[in-house]
């Protein structure tokens, strides 16, 4: 009897993402780039881009962003998986390896999945995270962020109108979590750091909005962490 084992030898050599971020260490400009399963990290000198480290992933990267939690000197990596996960990966600049910081899943059991692009976007107060994952509704992630700790709050979905989601970003200021009261709800948080530009298509083609208020909230899909 034979069998047959069939393995990928070649590495994806496609960049999907791209970010600038100071994930090395506080000083270090560095250049990520995420190909399909794996991330590469490079530092960016006088001479050139020096490759740091070329990892591979469980899963495929839908989203990258990087931000910065209260009371850290350097960022962190926030990525979505295909499978619907999450985690939170940064840099140990003694031993050079990556270390999780938070992981869980944000997969709901309604919603039919975008089919223009997943895009996230985390605000200026590295306090909210919002995905778009699913067509009519945006997930909401409150974080608490302290030093050696990332605690990600209940989530919840908010309903967007729009359906051709292009881009998204925070255009004001939010308060940190250690600003913010320990008794705010999610919701309350959201309301203080809500003004949030989209870009979208329609059959006029590309139109700009901002929401300057909550939208209506959807169904109540919280994140599993693990």
């Amino acid at each position: 009897m034979s069998f047959n084992y069939v393995v990928t030898v070649q590495n994806p050599t496609a960049a999907t993402h791209s970010l600038k971020a100071n994930f090395t260490s506080p000083t270090d400009l560095n250049l990520i780039v995420s190909k399909s399963t794996r991330i590469e990290i490079h530092l960016v000198n006088s001479e050139g881009l020096q490759p740091i480290l070329d990892v591979p992933l469980n899963g495929r990267v839908l989203i990258m962003q990087s931000y910065r939690p209260v009371g850290e000197s350097k960022d962190l990596l926030f990525l979505v998986f295909d499978r619907y996960f999450f985690c939170v990966l940064e840099y140990i600049t003694k031993t050079g390896e990556l270390r999780t910081r938070s992981n869980g899943e944000l997969q709901d059991k309604i919603g039919r999945p975008v089919e223009s692009g997943h895009i996230g976007a985390i605000n200026s107060g590295s306090s909210i995270v919002a995905l778009h994952l699913y067509e009519g509704l945006m997930k909401v992630i409150p974080i608490a962020n302290t030093v050696q700790t990332c605690v990600f709050k209940d989530a919840f979905n908010l309903r967007v109108e729009e359906l051709h989601l292009i881009d998204m970003c925070f255009v004001n200021y939010c308060p940190t979590a250690s600003s913010s009261s320990s008794s705010s709800s999610s919701i309350d948080l959201w309301s203080a750091c809500s003004t949030i530009a989209i870009l979208y298509e329609d059959t006029k083609n590309q139109r700009s909005h901002i929401w300057k208020t909550p939208p209506q909230r959807g169904p109540p899909h919280g994140v599993k962490l693990k």
